[in-house]
């Protein structure tokens, strides 16, 4: 069964924000900061939660892009 995640793009200045990941799968490889979305929890929560908890940046401005 899938399992729901978020995943942000982080632009400034022009750059991309990218960390390595620790865990599997892929671990060591470039990723986009997210993570799973928890139960009752809305999308834009997992998204502003997911970035604070590995950057310690606060979202302020979002594009929202259901698939």
């Amino acid at each position: 069964m899938p399992i729901p995640s978020v995943e942000a793009i982080i632009v400034k200045d022009g750059k991309l924000l990218f960390l390595r990941r620790k865990n599997s799968p892929a671990k060591g490889q470039w990723w986009f900061p997210g993570g799973r979305i928890r139960k009752g929890e809305t999308i834009e929560e997992a998204l502003f939660r997911e970035v604070k908890d590995e950057t310690e940046l606060t979202v302020t401005i979002y594009i929202f892009m259901p698939c």
